[in-house]
């Protein structure tokens, strides 16, 4: 079986510490999946270079990447492990121009963190190209595809909405923008529509309302790409903060 691939809406770094929220409840269940992963590869929006860059951090460690939220995000331990064949496999793998060693941020450890909460499966993260159109991304996830026979998972973390603008209060209701962007991209996704999503930007209704900017949903092309564009899978649904659509999905 190849390990999965995946596309995480991350939300806000508070979904850590919210038990009671769809999604907090849904990337505790992925618990199961992880079994006999052999590594999880993962791609953050928070980090974006100029050069396809990989994070080889031994041991690895998180960074608290954001500022405003309540103590107890700063008291929270997570404790990721690294390892030195997972390195060396996704190094061969994407040869990069750049390697690192730099603590994960909170797009990549949030998640994990609740998915993964023993920290007992390999992680290491490769950065978002900045300049990489989404048929480009498309193309660097099928360069990744080879690792799933291994048992090394793809993570794209993000998220299907994301204007900070315009969130607002849990019980409120979505707005029509966000729920007409979801719908259109559910669709192309079921449809397999690759040429729609890569120009979603141009095509998508209220797109740049939904993204302001293009780095939280452009990792999905990354996840979609290591299955080489097959069905997505719906995973999870929900809203939080009114308008950030927390949708996740797997590429079979």
């Amino acid at each position: 079986m190849k390990a999965p691939s995946w596309f995480i809406s991350h939300g806000s770094p508070d979904l850590i510490v919210h038990a009671e929220a769809p999604a907090h409840r849904f990337l505790r269940g992925l618990n199961a999946r992880l079994t006999d992963l052999q590594g999880v590869v993962a791609i953050s929006p928070h980090w974006r270079t100029e050069a396809l860059t990989v994070n080889v951090t031994a041991p690895a460690h998180i960074q608290y990447d954001f500022y405003g939220f309540p103590e107890a995000l700063y008291r929270y331990r997570w404790s990721p492990v690294s390892s030195d064949k997972l390195n060396d496999q996704v190094l061969a793998t994407l040869s990069p121009q750049v390697a690192t060693s730099q603590a994960l941020d909170h797009g990549i450890w949030a998640p994990l963190s609740l998915m993964d909460p023993e920290g007992g499966v390999p992680v290491v993260a490769i950065s978002l190209p900045r300049r990489f159109s989404p048929r480009q991304l498309f193309e660097l996830g099928a360069t990744l595809a080879p690792l799933r026979e291994q048992g090394v998972a793809i993570m794209g973390s993000g998220s299907v909405t994301h204007n900070l603008r315009e969130i607002g209060p849990n019980e409120a209701a979505a707005p029509r923008w966000a729920q007409e962007f979801v719908g259109w991209l559910e669709e192309k996704l079921a449809q397999n529509d690759w040429e729609a999503l890569f120009e979603y930007r141009r095509l998508a209704p209220n797109a740049v309302q939904a993204h302001p900017t293009d780095e939280h949903l452009t990792p999905l092309f990354i996840a979609a790409g290591a299955s080489n564009g097959q069905y997505a899978q719906r995973l999870h649904a929900s809203y939080t903060y009114q308008s950030l659509y927390m949708g996740s999905y797997e590429f079979v």
